[in-house]
């Protein structure tokens, strides 16, 4: 097992307990739509798959679960968010 799936699956282990069902919910937009468009989505579009009418909003949660190591983003770059090794563990322990 290399270092990486070890912090990944300690940094799963912890935020899984305590992330939020809003946060979850996010986690799994942007999974659901990266699997849909075949690329990386766009905060209107993970707004639009949640409802939500302020894309400020959706970044304020999105720029957390990055901080916390489940979300990877390029800068402010376009189509570049993607669920990390952790975010994706999170959501299986979650399941």
């Amino acid at each position: 097992v290399s270092a990486r799936a070890v912090l990944a699956r300690a940094i799963a282990t912890s935020y899984s307990a305590r992330m939020t069902p809003a946060q979850r919910t996010y986690l799994i937009a942007v999974d659901t739509l990266h699997k849909r468009l075949g690329f990386s989505p766009t905060l209107r579009e993970v707004a639009n798959e949640r409802g939500v009418s302020s894309t400020n909003a959706v970044n304020d949660v999105l720029s957390r679960l990055e901080r916390d190591g489940l979300l990877a983003r390029n800068g402010h770059k376009a189509r570049t968010m993607r669920l990390t090794d952790a975010g994706r563990m999170a959501l299986q322990e979650q399941g």
